[in-house]
């Protein structure tokens, strides 16, 4: 860390502060927010579901199990630790392709040749998950490797993604003998797509919203999941309070505050309810709200994702005028947004929070080594940090 960072004891946790940016924290009058892992606490939303889909689709169609949810949980980490992978389809996806890899040849070869049948482009998705369940012969009960060989291969595949996501892990499989396995996996899962064409897309936000929540965004049935959604344990999971936010005014000098989110409004405001109002509506970006028609558009949609800095841009727009507006998210991805919207507009200042991690110790470190402005445990000391910096004039 060296004297570039300044350590300051906020609470029980350190918090770290480069020495560079303290003037424009100073005069700090805006600040925008990640929502997951910030204002809410997903570890038992998204992160669970992420490790449920990849159980889904593995049980679904093998006799086998995935590797433990410790395993699936630091892949999760290791991946979003790239830069890439913001989306958690993404990350399903990700950990799906390798797995389906690690299967017995014998599988392969016939989910190879039932993935190449017209049928699997006609029906319902679960028309098409049926039919690739119910074709497969070879119903193994366990891996090429065993699940200790298994996890280590797993982490030594997500340390290799870097932040064009999904694209570094296509082009891996797609330079070697995996090529064909990997081209199965995609026609089966139909991804990247949305709800409309996707089985991973659907499954997964079947799993996370539930039944009706599920109707009432997508405006369909669902076909392979009828639990309570994931998302229900978020209510009593919201990071963020009125209080917090009247404090962190205060300091700032008003109520200047902005979303931007890869998540929907309408999960968001399940979660987070009337503290949702308190941010500024033409600051707050949930960029999985665009509802286009064709899939030209959902893709170009799909390239506006972290960490390409569009929308942290476009949501500064909405607290015009301020100086500096803070950027709090907990990802590597939510830096590198911060330091590419910074080649445009270099009036953002970057905050990482580590308290929901688990690997703690190692986003910091990870934070420190990407040049991350300001590092705090959780939303709840920002603003005392912020106190701090000003009252000392460290």
């Amino acid at each position: 860390m060296g004297e570039e960072y300044l350590r300051i004891r906020i609470g029980e946790e350190p918090a770290y502060v480069s020495r560079g940016c303290l003037d424009r924290l100073r005069e700090a009058d805006a600040a925008i927010f990640d929502c997951d892992g910030v204002l809410i606490d997903t570890r038992d939303s998204y992160q669970r579901c992420i490790v449920e889909t990849v159980r889904y689709f593995i049980s679904g169609l093998t006799d086998a199990g995935p590797p433990s949810d410790e395993a699936l949980r630091e892949t999760t980490h290791l991946l979003k630790k790239s830069g890439g992978f913001n989306n958690d389809w993404d990350v399903a996806y990700a950990i799906l392709l390798f797995l389906f890899n690690k299967t017995p040849k014998k599988f392969q070869d016939e989910f190879v040749s039932v993935t190449r049948s017209r049928r699997l482009r006609e029906g319902t998705l679960r028309d098409r998950f049926d039919y690739v369940r119910n074709s497969l012969i070879s119903k193994f009960s366990g891996f090429t490797k065993g699940l200790d060989e298994l996890k280590i291969e797993l982490k030594q595949f997500a340390l290799r993604a870097d932040d064009s996501g999904i694209d570094s892990v296509e082009r891996e499989f797609m330079s070697s003998d995996a090529k064909e396995t990997f081209l199965a996996t995609k026609r089966f899962l139909n991804y990247p797509s949305d709800v409309r064409e996707s089985l991973l897309a659907t499954v997964f936000d079947e799993m996370f919203y539930g039944p009706d929540l599920f109707e009432e965004i997508h405006g369909r049935k669902r076909q392979f999941y009828d639990g309570a959604g994931f998302v229900e344990v978020e209510r009593d999971r919201t990071l963020v309070t009125n209080e917090l936010l009247e404090e962190l005014a205060q300091v700032i000098g008003g109520w200047n505050f902005g979303i931007v989110s890869g998540r929907d409004r309408l999960s968001a405001s399940f979660s987070l309810g009337k503290i949702l109002d308190r941010f500024r509506e033409e600051a707050v970006i949930f960029l999985m709200d665009d509802n286009y028609q064709d899939k030209q558009m959902e893709e170009e949609r799909m390239k506006l994702r972290k960490p390409n800095p569009h929308p942290l841009i476009k949501a500064s727009k909405g607290l015009e005028p301020f100086k500096y507006s803070l950027y709090v998210g907990d990802s590597a991805e939510d830096m590198i947004m911060v330091r590419r919207a910074n080649e445009t507009d270099p009036r953002f200042i970057s905050v990482g929070v580590y308290s929901l991690s688990d690997f703690k110790s190692e986003l910091v470190s990870h934070f420190l080594e990407m040049n991350t402005d300001v590092i705090v445990y959780s939303i709840n000391e920002l603003p005392s940090l912020l106190k701090e910096i000003e009252v000392k004039k460290l």
